[in-house]
């Protein structure tokens, strides 16, 4: 349902877009080429990438002038030099201005700076005081490195409080000092007058420009250098041939001498420009380059990547009246960098690495370097949305399609959040045992926090101190084999009240809604179990139907994303807000909330705890706490695990019962031998199954797994989230990752399992996989520290329904139908049930 809403919300501005575009097209302009665009995103969309390998896809089927849109932004990009050149010379003034963009205009001071402010009288008089002051030649010497005292310092402010002291003021030489000098000496009448602001501004361009592409500029080089052996011993031997043996220092003097390093230098910046695009430009006016119309106010982004030999086919610092003023700081920089790692040391590649194993993978954003992760297979994105356009139905059924084409492991981003769908038991096992304390936390969404009270639950607290005194509780208290097995005798008095039920009906030979029955079943044993109150009985706060509504509502709470946790900030709660999804969540945890305090006051009064229910043994810990516990419960903490178990224990057993039964109705052969057994072993005309009579039917335990392996109950694992970087089959998981084990998709892998699709329980027959958490083929409860505590009560609860069932009636379709014909279909947000009741007609055997 979000994806519909997010594509009904694309759609409300889509005529405004759709105007807007078809304004530019019928314009008299000869605009430049320009690929498919979409309604609001123009042609972002082709931007799934490093956005000058994009764009260079782009130019190779359009040509090297383009025109974009970036939204509402126009854009042309250049890729040749002849186009390079109608820019930064022919037409140089007409595109001196720079686009405004938010992140720009902060760094920069509001636009003080020199790289970043637009085109004006301002910018002409910080250009010429950069060039003639700054960074010329003599001033570019005197920074050489046995002249720099100072470290520049993060904080723009600390360091011009520095150079403010009178110890410093008039001795550093700096940029700083030589501005401060500047704005001592102008004068009250100067039209140009320098601030604070526009140091800061300045500093922030050498500050950021300066260390990024310095450094990247010598890592590529470098790379290059030891991918080819020949070349660096070539240089080495240049190097240390001119300058002799056993110098001490290498110094800026010595750059002069060697063709050869000033050729690897332009050379590296040719292939591996640290900046892929030079800082873009925005027309003044009216333009035209290579015969198309360039309209005032359009961007200009030239991607010197792709320019090769001299001139205007080399531009790693732009060129024209905005080429960088610090050209001769950044080349001496590099070269004396290069020279002195080149002189004193020889290269080679660690333990054991060959050449062809470097990986030159390129990231980053405004420069160019190499990646440091190694993400799984992703599949294309969108803008804004990133992969939620693959998630058009059933999720795991989406992610099992993706996973076919891309992979056990697949890397999504479902709007701002980055998922990793596991779809195979070896990289399960990776998450689940490998790395089970690293991917134990959960990732925070608005429905799970809404009804766990903050996430006060067991199910969805995050990994913590908290989560796990709750989990110890759940484990040694609440579902211990001792618990499970005191609460016996109410599973085993329900069962025989549905086996009455279904009498009543095999006389009258009445159709059965086996879907309702097992809903019932269920809600019944937890609410005994847990409420200590009788679904049953008359008097009871919420009638049959509407525990069921609220049941589904509160899955679909849980399991239905809001746009806040896929888009975090004002467009997320603007859209929840739109489709009110806040507000449907806060209706079900009021009504909620107001059942759980009702089942409360009950137990507080007189003789309200006659029943060592859930309510009642959590009431008696508080009641025992201590000032000094460090680990106190209050009535939130009892409400949220009440919610796990009642929202969990009631759905997932009836769903895992409603797919039995449908299995065994289409498949008469895998029934009758079901039957068989069980009716053989326990004898004829037995008046009650009891408990003690599980585990002798072996075959009534495969149908249960082969079940759990075909309709698992919650298809994926609740999801998981990484809390440090792990690696799983080679790949790079980072931290808080939101990992989606689809156990659907793993009980189906035929590398797993012959004929996955076939319904045959006979394969577990010479077995020893099971369904516990100790086997990843089969994992209907999870495993590792995040297993489900209710696993003992739920199998205990399916097992004795099924027995009973199979026992005591044969079944048969309604009105002449046949297993085949019965509608697979399934629904659901969290637990995927059976969408059509399943119904059939009863006949008592004994």
């Amino acid at each position: 349902m979000a994806i519909l809403f997010c594509f009904f919300l694309v759609s409300l501005v889509t005529l405004v877009s759709s105007i807007f575009f078809k304004q530019i097209k019928n314009t008299k302009f000869n605009l430049p080429p320009s690929p498919p665009s979409l309604p609001i995103i123009g042609n972002l969309h082709h931007l799934t990438g490093l956005p000058h390998r994009c764009y260079h896809k782009l130019s190779i089927k359009y040509g090297p002038v383009i025109l974009l849109h970036l939204g509402f932004v126009p854009v042309v990009v250049i890729s040749s030099s002849e186009a390079a050149e109608a820019v930064l010379k022919t037409h140089d003034l007409e595109c001196c201005s720079r686009p405004k963009t938010v992140g720009t205009g902060k760094l920069s001071y509001g636009f003080k700076d020199i790289s970043f402010v637009p085109y004006s009288e301002y910018w002409r008089e910080m250009r010429k005081l950069a060039v003639t002051e700054l960074f010329s030649l003599k001033k570019v010497q005197s920074y050489s490195i046995n002249k720099v005292s100072e470290k520049l310092d993060a904080f723009y402010q600390h360091v011009i409080d520095d150079h403010l002291k009178p110890s410093t003021l008039d001795s550093s030489g700096d940029i700083v000092a030589l501005m401060l000098d500047m704005i001592k000496k102008k004068g009250h009448k100067d039209d140009f007058k320098l601030n604070v602001d526009n140091i800061k501004a300045v500093l922030m361009n050498i500050f950021l420009a300066g260390i990024d592409t310095g450094a990247i500029t010598m890592i590529w080089a470098m790379t290059e250098l030891v991918k080819k052996p020949l070349v660096m011993k070539r240089a080495q031997e240049n190097i240390r041939g001119v300058l002799g043996l056993k110098r001490d220092r290498i110094t800026e003097e010595d750059l002069c001498k060697f063709d050869c390093l000033k050729h690897i230098v332009k050379e590296t910046l040719r292939l591996h420009p640290p900046v892929p695009f030079l800082v873009p430009r925005e027309t003044i006016s009216h333009i035209k380059i290579q015969g198309y119309d360039i309209p005032p106010k359009t961007q200009i982004q030239v991607n010197v990547l792709h320019f090769r030999g001299q001139h205007f086919d080399f531009l790693p610092f732009g060129s024209g009246r905005r080429i960088c003023p610090a050209i001769s700081m950044a080349i001496a920089t590099v070269e004396l960098g290069l020279m002195n790692l080149l002189y004193f040391f020889d290269w080679r590649l660690p333990d054991g690495m060959k050449v062809e194993d470097i990986d030159i993978e390129e990231a980053g954003n405004v420069t160019n370097k190499t990646s440091k992760f190694n993400l799984p297979p992703s599949p294309s994105s969108l803008p804004i949305i990133g992969n939620l356009h693959h998630l058009a139905g059933l999720p795991h059924r989406c992610f099992h399609k993706l996973s076919i084409k891309y992979g056990p492991l697949v890397f999504l981003r479902l709007g701002s959040v980055p998922v990793v769908v596991i779809s195979s038991s070896e990289a399960a096992e990776a998450v689940l045992k490998t790395n089970d304390l690293e991917c134990c936390s959960r990732p925070k969404t608005v429905g799970s926090g809404k009804l766990s009270y903050g996430f006060k639950d067991i199910t969805f607290a995050p990994y913590g101190e908290y989560w796990r005194e709750v989990r110890k509780l759940a484990v040694i208290e609440l579902f211990s084999s001792k618990k499970v097995q005191s609460f016996r005798y109410i599973r085993e008095e329900e069962v025989d009240f549905v086996v009455k039920k279904v009498s009543e009906s095999a006389l009258k030979q009445s159709p059965v809604d086996l879907s309702k029955t097992f809903f019932s079943l269920t809600a019944s044993i937890i609410c005994r179990v847990a409420l200590g109150q009788n679904f049953n009985e008359s008097g009871f706060v919420i009638d049959q139907d509407r525990i069921e509504e609220l049941v589904t509502e509160s899955a679909e709470a849980l399991g239905t994303f809001t746009f806040s946790d896929f888009f975090p900030g004002g467009l997320g709660r603007f859209v929840d807000w739109l489709f009110q999804r806040h507000k449907r969540i806060n209706k079900v945890f009021k009504e909620l909330d107001a059942f759980y305090q009702h089942v409360i006051d009950d137990h507080l009064k007189p003789e309200g705890r006659k029943n060592q229910d859930i309510v009642t043994l959590i009431l008696d810990m508080i009641d025992k706490q201590e000032d000094s516990d460090s680990f106190k419960l209050k009535m939130d903490n009892l409400k949220a695990i009440v919610m796990d178990v009642f929202l969990a224990g009631i759905d997932t057993s009836a769903v895992t019962m409603i797919w039995a039964m449908t299995e065994l109705i289409r498949n008469p052969r895998v029934m009758k031998k079901a039957q068989e057994s069980i009716r053989t072993t326990l004898g004829l005309k037995k008046e009650r199954i009891t408990e003690e009579d599980l585990g002798k039917v072996e075959y009534l335990n495969h149908i249960l797994k082969e079940t759990f392996r075909l309709h698992p109950a919650l298809p994926f694992v609740v999801p998981r989230e990484t809390m440090s970087h792990i690696k799983i089959q080679g790949y790079d998981i980072p931290p808080k990752t939101q990992i989606q084990l689809n156990v659907w998709t793993i009980g189906r892998d035929p590398k797993r399992w012959n004929d996955p699709e076939e319904f045959n329980p006979e394969r577990f027959a010479n077995s020893s996989v099971d369904f516990r958490g100790q086997h990843f083929d089969l994992l209907p409860f999870g495993s590792g520290r995040r297993i489900c505590p209710g696993m003992p009560m739920a199998i205990a609860t399916v097992e004795l329904a099924l027995m009973n069932l199979l026992y005591y009636f044969d079944w048969s379709m309604p009105d002449g139908t046949k297993g085949e014909d019965i509608d697979m279909e399934e629904a659901g947000n969290i637990s995927i049930v059976k969408k059509i009741p399943l119904q059939l007609v009863p006949v008592q055997r004994y």
